[in-house]
């Protein structure tokens, strides 16, 4: 999708709370690494990727505003400065903020972009609103259409957190999910294991589990204990029973530091953990070692997540918008993978367009590769 843009202009506005957090400084630290907030490395990607395109020839033309987290604030720039020729915003990490600028700009027609909310921008009801990373129904409903998609004989296991009383339930959750797996042709049967005391039933778990089926295991959680629990109970069956693991959503200790979730590397790759992800990245992909080099020589400090997203949001919508001048064509020409993130517009019932770039990854020979 990157097309002739040589000689094309855009313009660019940028709405980001720099001075809302007391932990920004780009002082040198005891090692002379710079240390960045995540707000920060956003803004530093996004100007990478602005160096990458003006190499292409299109000519960007940025605003850029620190919003300090304020309403306030916000309010006073979408007062005082003339958006009629701006082609494209990026909003307010908040929800409600980005609430704010796109029920004020709709008027103007300007896709407005969410750079890092999962909350479900379509709620607002804003055509002008682009939401960049996927939400968490959109996550899940993509890991069980994988599921879906690759089922065949397999014994079908779903672990669900337990009823609290007088707390939200998720028993209408799990049931659909539940009549969604049961649709399939070949699922006859769907057993459900809830977690009971913080614990998970070990003589459950022995009678759902085949010795002489393949058994798939869905978490439909991503809570540390739920986690914890399942695998470390399905990691020490004999080997002689087939157990793959998923998650319909990335778990919270995947990363986690904290002892007590900790899980054992051993464990994943044995049950062939697989779950799904907004971002992935590919630590021996050209683009991505190229653009980590030059990040390091001209920031003195490593990429993070949001780094990367910051160059994918900003170097994917301006190509697009160079291709495409309408709005609803830009977003709606189809999908493209940039350095870690997919982007996979979906138009909304309320002309909003919401991503549906999903990757599948799976531990294989201890260490973590892409399916999807």
């Amino acid at each position: 999708m990157e097309g002739d843009i040589h000689g094309k202009t855009l313009n660019v506005v940028m709405l980001l709370p720099f001075k809302a957090d007391s932990n920004i400084s780009f002082s040198d630290d005891s090692n002379g690494a710079r240390r960045l907030n995540g707000v920060t490395d956003f803004y530093l990607g996004s100007l990478m990727a602005l160096d990458s395109i003006k190499k292409k020839g299109l000519s960007v033309n940025v605003k850029v505003f620190d919003t300090k987290k304020s309403d306030f604030v916000v309010n006073n720039i979408l007062n005082t400065y003339d958006f009629e020729q701006t082609d494209l915003v990026l909003a307010p990490i908040t929800f409600n903020q980005f609430k704010q600028v796109t029920t004020r700009l709709e008027k103007y027609n300007i896709p407005i972009i969410s750079p890092v909310s999962t909350k479900d921008c379509s709620v607002l009801g804003m055509s002008n609103s682009i939401q960049s990373t996927p939400t968490k129904a959109v996550i899940e409903n993509k890991m069980l259409d994988y599921i879906l998609e690759n089922v065949t004989s397999q014994n079908i296991v779903l672990i669900a957190n337990e009823i609290i009383p007088n707390k939200q339930d998720n028993t209408l959750k799990i049931e659909l999910i539940k009549s969604k797996l049961l649709k399939h042709d070949s699922i006859k049967n769907v057993d459900v294991i809830r977690m009971k005391d913080g614990y998970l039933d070990r003589e459950l778990i022995k009678e759902s589990i085949k010795e002489d089926k393949e058994n798939w295991v869905i978490l439909t959680s991503k809570g540390k204990e739920i986690t914890s629990n399942t695998i470390e109970n399905l990691a020490v069956f004999p080997i002689t029973h087939k157990i793959t693991l998923f998650s319909l959503i990335q778990p919270e200790n995947i990363n986690t530091t904290e002892k007590a979730y900790v899980l054992k590397s051993e464990y994943l790759n044995r049950l062939g953990f697989q779950y799904p992800v907004s971002s992935y990245i590919d630590n021996e992909s050209n683009s991505v070692l190229d653009f980590s080099n030059k990040y390091r020589i001209k920031y003195n400090s490593s990429p993070t997540n949001l780094s990367y997203k910051g160059f994918d949001v900003m170097y994917d919508s301006l190509i697009r918008l160079a291709n495409f001048n309408e709005k609803d064509m830009a977003f709606g020409s189809g999908s493209t993978v940039r350095l870690i993130n997919q982007f996979k517009y979906k138009q909304n019932i309320t002309k909003s367009f919401s991503n549906h770039g999903v990757f599948i990854v799976r531990y294989s020979d201890y260490k973590l590769e892409k399916v999807q």
